[in-house]
């Protein structure tokens, strides 16, 4: 049932601007809340899902890195599982499912993520445990995968996948991490400068025309932005404005959503 669902979805981990700020450093823009919700889990044990290769590293590397950033950051109460180290499939199904692990998917190439936990034969077990509750998390590409589908990512394809459908754990939603509403780009020389190719806005609007894969809304969550979601209550996080895209509405024009708005499309979502 999604009315249980219990979602931390994460833009992106790091922010350039807020460097030699309190928000700056890895998770430095929901930091707080990122705690305070494996806190409402009741639980310090987390399952990294390192599918998603940033750089292409390799899967026991990020897990590493991760467990690196964690003590940087003072985390030491956490115990890190990778879920690369639980080699048998039914295994693997059951950590997936298992109440007592918040599980926390990595950012990196969401087509990279995907065709791995599509390979493994785990979509089932990821949107059962986000159905019955399991608290769970996703920074960027890890974001990207849970909604309808994956395809209005930013990512680069590098990677055949017989389907591009995500955990749907949004109700039909897509979404779009790293989302800028405007057209602006700092050149090498540190000036800002008008961009001239397609703008982030553009692409989710043609996306949405075009598209014959189903997707009907695109939820653009912004660089330093994360979405905290309880069932059908929604949080905005991060203090930046999220963006709602709807095929065939308002010329398809982004419209900036209230967390107010956001609950009643969630539930009507969940109860249509």
């Amino acid at each position: 049932m999604k009315e249980q669902r219990n979602l931390f979805l994460m833009s992106n981990s790091t922010v350039k601007h807020y460097k030699d700020t309190e928000k700056g450093g890895w998770l430095g823009a929901y930091k707080k809340e990122f705690l305070e919700f494996i806190e409402k889990a009741e639980t310090n044990k987390i399952l990294f899902v390192p599918y998603a290769r940033p750089g292409g590293r390799s899967h026991s590397q990020y897990t590493s890195d991760i467990g690196g950033v964690f003590k940087e950051l003072g985390f030491d109460h956490l115990e890190l599982t990778g879920l690369d180290s639980i080699e048998n499939k039914s295994e693997a199904m059951d950590i997936i499912k298992d109440k007592s692990y918040v599980t926390l998917i990595g950012g990196g190439n969401t087509w990279q993520l995907l065709a791995t936990i599509q390979k493994m034969g785990l979509v089932s077990s990821f949107v059962q445990a986000i159905n019955d509750g399991s608290y769970m998390m996703g920074i960027s590409a890890g974001t990207n995968i849970f909604g309808g589908d994956i395809a209005p990512t930013n990512d680069k394809y590098v990677t055949h996948l017989d389907s591009t459908r995500g955990f749907d754990s949004l109700n039909g939603m897509s979404i779009t991490p790293h989302y800028e509403n405007g057209e602006w780009y700092i050149d090498d020389n540190g000036k800002v400068r008008q961009h001239s190719g397609e703008s982030m806005k553009d692409r989710a609007q043609e996306q949405l025309r075009l598209n014959d894969l189903g997707i009907e809304k695109i939820l653009g969550l912004p660089v330093g932005a994360a979405l905290e979601i309880h069932g059908v209550g929604a949080e905005m996080v991060g203090g930046r404005d999220l963006y709602l895209f709807e095929k065939g509405k308002r010329n398809e024009e982004p419209m900036k959503i209230t967390e107010y708005e956001l609950f009643l499309l969630l539930d009507q979502q969940i109860t249509k």
